[in-house]
């Protein structure tokens, strides 16, 4: 699992409890064998807050598994679908919003997601 810490833009505000089963991502969330030039494009993405577009793949434990940019995995938590039963999505496409982009010690790289930030 996952731990990092995260610095909220002026005005933001993150409950305790959210900002720890945010950043407890397991490790089927982290991308170790994406290309420098992929993380690039989707860095820019996230630096600009351009939208990118995803498929939904699977309901984990708190959250969704999504692939972006056509085969990159990154986390879609429970709380920031702003949908109810949002099971019925899976295989659907939609544009998300990259909220963070953060790696851990062993280099691997995670994306965190949002549909209610768009």
């Amino acid at each position: 699992m996952l731990r990092k810490k995260c610095i909220l833009k002026i005005g933001e505000e993150m409950s305790k409890k959210r900002l720890f089963t945010t950043f407890r991502i397991e490790k089927q969330f982290l991308n170790s064998e994406v290309s420098e030039e992929k993380w690039n494009e989707i860095n820019n993405y996230y630096k600009a807050g351009i939208l990118v577009e995803g498929i939904v793949i699977s309901k984990k434990r708190k959250g969704f598994m999504v692939y972006v940019c056509r085969d990159v995995k990154a986390y879609l938590p429970f709380y920031s679908t702003g949908k109810k039963n949002f099971k019925q999505h899976i295989s659907q496409k939609f544009e998300f919003k990259i909220v963070n982009i953060f790696e851990n010690k062993n280099k691997e790289k995670g994306i965190l997601l949002s549909l209610r930030d768009i």
